[in-house]
């Protein structure tokens, strides 16, 4: 055979050096050994090592003579001990290609190497077997003739037994019957001698004398080869085989078979009737026997090398497949990085053999320029390793036509993947947005504070101390940056606090990193921290990382070839649900598949190539537009130019079975050949697009020239967009994709001019920002740009949150509604805290400093403050300034302005830079600081305007009574205006009037006016806005006298230098003693009292006795004074000790006096004759003691708690 083609048979020069053939000799010479196995793996060659051994040490073919003398040889002396140099072999091959082991039992097995013993040897050298076989007899026409003789001759002669035994002696000898005899003798002994030998063969099962009844049967063992076990032994004795060589026992996985085959070699060479050694050598794998099975049950084991495996199998197909054989300028060359790629995976020759032998001759038949060598070879080898595939490849069924036809289904598995990690990537980054949202409201030192406290919750005491840099530093100074920043790569945390007043010192055992994950195990310090200042943390930036790395790779899908498809890590499973698809049996396939070996032009490699020819989809294309019926979106075509030149007509590419996902790609690739026909279909599509969306989805998914598809389609139907907005019959997310498939690839201008009619676009991306998020960066600044062109306001930015980029562009040129979620948002995304959001919005805008941002705002303005400043709940903290410019914005209407005041809490200090316009209603809200200044400077601008004033007066008292009014303000008259009405003014209510006047600098000598009530005369007394005067005095005496004593109290001072000038009623000189706290005050009044002041009024000789008791010099008032004051009290005790204090100084006539003026029991005192009785206390003895000193009377006795007096006789 040619170099060109191999057989696939064993070969009989594998082993050219003769090593495997010493081994074999060693164990044939070897008595001992009668079990060889030879191991090696499926395709190692272990059948060619055979083969050449066989081949060197075989019998020649005998002659006559050497017959004879083998017969003899085997018939009179052993051989067993003899070392022969050729032997006779007998093979016995069990090969089975079914991979199902439990489908072979051993009964079969066993059959098939009994019947391969028989039937592979003359039934002339076993006679006596029992298995017949049919064989072709030379003789079969002569042995006929003399059947037929030798009946005839026997019916002659059985004739002759009528006659009488002597007779028919007589009559056979007469006639010269002996011979007919003899030869009727001779056959019934043959057919005698045949008859037992087949009834030999067949046992008897039943045999019945007496009914002549014989049953033949078959014994019942269950083993065949224990069964005919005595054929086998009459087998090797009638035959001189040395060896029995078993191959491929091994396939059917069954070790029971080799057991009864060493029982059976046991039994033939202890067997003296075959009186020779028998070897048997089985060819098996490796793996047959676990452990050390095999060992035990051979008794040489000789492994076989691989002749070749995968580390070697390239340099053999190298040799099989030279370069040179394969090589064409137009077809290119057989690429030797395939060869050692795709050599891993074949290790058996024979297969090896068979790949090249296919590759040669599919090569030479489909020869042409469309033949590419590496790939036709990938498909050999799909075709020999995966035969059952193969063969469904041409009924377009199988893994590989799924694979290579069902792109749509590899795009669609990759962006769910894709999606589903995206989502995954989503949900984690929201987690991140909360934790955000949480950790801003909080400050950096808030959050410092968090894990001081966590530290100093591991140890309890007081006046803690943490130390950094060997010292320990005050908790007061720990939050400072320097200190914290090295608080953190602390390992070991060392505190010192008191406890129980003694200082102690204790390590933590706790690094800063164990005390975060003990606060927060989400997210470290830092990580919080950079999300209090609006920074990403690291892990967001990852995530957001990866996110656009998955969406670009989500893009780029449709623009992937098959192969790269396929290596993006899809299995089988996608295409088949049979479980064996994902067997690694399947791995070749696989690499072939992903590396492109294999695609979807297989069809040019295993078929022949005609001009005009069509594929089994293309035909199956045309018949459907023929038929009027629709096929398969997805239908892979092939030969599509043939299809567009010569198989379809113009007027088929108006109907909508026309529409075919490779059919629309290819027009588009092609479009200059084929613009009529590209036109028409643009057409059909307008025409029926609400029936074509899943069409036009697919095909968007899967075209690589999805640009060029949207710039024509646009061009062709500018309402394209309207079509997209208004559809019922597709979803957001898909008009979303749509959409930005426009703007991704058609022109700004053209989209504005054409295709944003009514602002249809604008509109709906205004609602739906969904088209333009999660873009490449390549593509992002290319569709911003036509948002600006496009002026677009997106109304909820919270959508565009996750994407900075987006959201930094839409910020910085102003594409966006003015909302309240959308301001407070950016605000957000500034970095700015929620709480000074929500009460200072437009101040914290201001304070941003982004001029775009300010702008943008301030020409919008009322818009704004409808929408956010006025809607904004709690939005009442705006600075001064900020509402100073509202209210000088002359954009801004003046009932939103009044709104503004309305609104918010701010009170200002004064009405400068403040339209006065509003300055009634900032007094009627209360936004305007109640000062003089500002009352005066209100009642300069609205002198008629008395009733707003005195509102406030009334509304606002107290806020004037705090403040003074400042004598040198510029509104002086205004200020005194206002203060003589609210002394005059009635209206002023009494608690205001109380109020207001302690504001007042002034004290009046006269007021004018001293009819107003006691209430407010009663408050300027109390806020001593009176001075000493006669007109003061005479109309509060006329008036008010009740108030005269609180007027001289206030001006006291003054009154001792005026007292003569002003005399006291009873009453006043009363007051005046209990107000006056002063002791020196107090005695100089009374010095002023006359004894009139005294005349029945208790009340004010009790105070004075009261203020008496406290002086120790009585001597300097009037005794006339201290009699009256004695006289008069009601007080007993006071005035009885006033009385001892003076008993000296009275007469026994004003003693009698005073006595009878305190009453009982001392007015009987007084009484002569009288003995009345005191209780004994200490008064009471002091008094009896001065009476009886002063002799006023006789004498007293004490006893137990009374004293008795004794007074006179007379």
């Amino acid at each position: 055979m040619s170099k060109k083609y191999v057989d696939l048979t064993p070969v009989n020069t594998a082993d050219s050096e003769g090593h495997y053939a010493e081994a074999i000799k060693i164990a044939f010479d070897n008595n001992n050994v009668t079990n060889i196995a030879l191991t090696g793996s499926y395709g190692s060659g272990k059948s060619s090592i055979i083969n050449s051994f066989e081949k060197r040490f075989s019998l020649p073919l005998p002659s006559f003579k050497e017959k004879l003398k083998t017969f003899l040889r085997f018939s009179s002396f052993n051989n067993k001990g003899d070392k022969k140099s050729v032997y006779n072999f007998m093979n016995i091959s069990l090969a089975s290609f079914s991979e199902k082991k439990e489908d072979t039992s051993d009964n079969l097995i066993e059959r098939s190497i009994l019947q391969q013993m028989i039937y592979g040897i003359s039934s002339q050298k076993i006679p006596l077997s029992r298995f017949k076989t049919i064989t072709k007899d030379k003789l079969e026409d002569c042995k006929s003739y003399f059947f037929i003789t030798w009946l005839l001759t026997t019916i002659i002669f059985v004739s002759t037994l009528s006659i009488s035994l002597f007779s028919k002696f007589i009559a056979i000898a007469s006639l010269a019957g002996w011979g007919i005899t003899t030869f009727s003798l001779s056959g019934l002994i043959l057919y005698s001698i045949d008859a037992y030998r087949h009834i030999n063969r067949k046992p008897f099962k039943k045999v019945n004398v007496k009914s002549g009844e014989i049953e033949l049967g078959e014994q019942s063992e269950n083993s065949i080869l224990n069964r005919y076990l005595d054929e086998i032994l009459y087998f090797f004795q009638c035959n001189t085989f040395d060896v029995v060589v078993f191959e491929d026992l091994d396939r059917f996985g069954s070790s029971e078979i080799f057991v009864k085959l060493r029982e059976i070699n046991t039994l033939i060479n202890k067997s003296e009737d075959i009186n020779r050694r028998v070897v048997f050598l089985y060819a098996i794998k490796d793996e047959m026997f676990a452990h050390k099975e095999r060992a035990k049950f051979f008794d040489f084991i000789i492994p076989v090398i691989p002749i070749i495996n995968c580390s070697n199998s390239y340099e053999k197909l190298q040799e099989r497949l030279p370069d040179a054989q394969y090589s064409d300028m137009n077809i290119g060359r057989l690429d030797q990085d395939f060869l050692k790629e795709v050599s891993i995976y074949i290790d058996d020759m024979r297969l090896l053999n068979n790949i090249v032998n296919e590759m040669n001759l599919y090569y030479s038949v489909l020869f042409s320029d469309h033949i590419k060598p590496s790939k036709l070879l990938a498909l050999i080898i799909y075709k020999n390793v995966y035969p059952e595939d193969f063969s469904k490849l041409h009924e377009n069924r199988g893994l590989v036509y799924e694979c290579c036809n069902n792109r749509n289904k590899l795009i669609e598995f990759h962006t769910t993947t894709l999606l589903s990690n995206i989502k995954a990537i989503n949900d984690e980054l929201q987690l991140i947005y909360n934790q955000i949202k949480l950790q801003q409201s909080i400050s950096v030192s808030d959050l410092k504070s968090i894990y001081i406290h966590a530290i100093l919750e591991q140890a309890y005491g007081e006046q803690y101390f943490i130390e950094i840099n060997n010292s320990f530093v005050e908790l007061s100074k720990l939050k400072e940056e320097e200190n914290f920043n090295s608080l953190q790569t602390i390992e070991n945390i060392t505190v010192r606090f008191i406890k129980q007043q003694r200082w102690i010192t204790r390590s933590l055992n706790m690094s800063f990193k164990d005390i975060e994950n003990k606060v927060n195990s989400e997210f470290s310090y830092l990580d919080r921290k950079d999300l209090i200042l609006g920074n990403k943390t690291a892990q967001q930036e990852k995530l957001e990382e990866e996110k656009a790395k998955l969406i670009k790779q989500k893009s780029e899908l449709v623009k992937l070839s098959q192969y790269k498809l396929l290596q993006k890590g899809s299995d089988f499973s996608v295409f088949s649900k049979d479980e064996y698809a994902n067997d690694s049996s399947y791995n070749l396939l696989r690499y072939l598949l992903r590396n492109g070996h294999i695609d979807e032009y297989y069809q040019d490699h295993i078929s022949h190539f005609y001009n005009g020819r069509l594929s089994h989809n293309d035909m199956n294309f045309i018949k459907a537009v023929r038929d009027f019926r629709s096929s398969s979106l997805t239908l892979q075509l092939t030969y599509i130019e043939e299809i567009i030149k010569n198989r379809l007509r113009e007027n088929d590419f108006k109907e909508k079975y026309i529409f075919n996902i490779s059919l629309l790609d290819y027009l588009v690739e092609h479009e200059k050949a084929h613009k009529q026909k590209l036109t028409l279909l643009f057409e059909n599509i307008s025409n029926n697009i609400e029936s074509l969306w899943d069409f036009l989805l697919t095909f968007t998914e899967t075209t690589r020239s999805v640009d060029r598809f949207i710039q024509l389609l646009s061009q062709q139907w500018p309402n394209y967009v309207s079509a997209i907005t208004e559809s019922s019959e597709i979803n957001t997310s898909q008009k979303n994709y749509l959409l930005k498939l426009i703007l991704l690839h058609v022109e700004s201008k053209f989209i504005y001019k054409d295709m944003n009619s009514e602002e249809t676009f604008s509109n709906y991306l205004a609602i739906n920002p969904e088209s333009i998020l999660d873009l490449q960066p390549a593509e992002q600044m290319q569709v911003y740009y036509k948002l600006t062109d496009l002026n677009i306001k997106f109304k909820e930015l919270e959508e565009c949150a996750g994407d900075d980029k987006l959201f930094s562009y839409i910020f910085e040129n102003s594409l966006y509604e003015i909302t309240s979620e959308n301001i407070c948002l950016l605000l957000k995304k500034l970095s700015i805290k929620q709480d000074e959001i929500e009460k200072s919005n437009l101040t914290v805008i201001y304070n941003t400093n982004f001029k775009n941002f300010i702008d943008y705002i301030e020409e919008n303005i009322e818009v704004y403050i409808k929408k956010v400043f006025l809607a904004l709940p709690d939005n009442t903290e705006e600075s001064t300034e900020t509402i100073i410019k509202l209210l000088n914005n002359s954009s801004v209407s003046s009932e939103t302005k009044e709104n503004i005041i309305q609104k918010q809490n701010h009170v200002f200090e004064s009405l400068s830079n403040i339209p006065s316009v509003f300055w009634e209603l900032l007094l009627v809200e209360s936004k305007l600081e109640t000062t003089w200044d500002n009352l005066a400077e209100f009642n300069n601008e609205f002198p008629d305007d008395k009733n707003q004033l005195l509102e406030v007066l009334n509304r606002k008292p107290k806020c004037l009574s705090i403040c003074k009014i400042n004598e040198n303000s510029k509104f002086k008259e205004s200020i005194t205006e206002i203060t003589q009405m609210i002394l005059r003014n009635d209206l002023i209510n009494n608690a205001a009037f109380a109020l207001l006047i302690k504001g007042l600098p002034y004290k009046y000598e006269t007021l004018n006016r001293y009819d107003i009530p006691k209430e407010k005369m009663e408050a300027l007394l109390t806020e001593n806005l009176l001075s000493l005067s006669e007109t003061n005095y005479s109309s509060l005496t006329e008036h008010h006298p009740e108030l005269v004593g609180l007027f001289i109290l206030n001006n006291l001072s003054d009154y001792w230098n005026k007292s003569d000038e002003y005399e006291l009623s009873p009453d006043t000189s009363l007051f005046l003693l209990n107000a006056i706290t002063s002791l020196a005050d107090q005695v100089a009044l009374v010095k002023l009292l006359s004894e009139g002041n005294l005349e029945d009024n208790h009340n004010l000789a009790n105070n004075i006795l009261h203020i008496l008791s406290k002086v120790a010099d009585l001597k300097q008032f009037e005794e006339s004074l201290l009699y009256i004051a004695i006289k008069h009290s009601t007080e007993k005790n006071q005035a009885i000790t006033l009385f001892l204090k003076l008993i000296n100084t009275f007469n026994k006539e004003e003693i009698t006096d005073l006595l009878e003026s305190m009453g009982e029991p001392y007015s009987q005192i007084a009484s002569f004759k009288n003995n009345p009785s005191l209780v004994n206390n200490r008064l009471h003895k002091g008094l009896a003691i001065a009476l009886e000193d002063c002799g006023y009377i006789s004498s007293k006795k004490i006893k137990d708690n009374k004293i008795a007096i004794y007074t006179r006789r007379s």
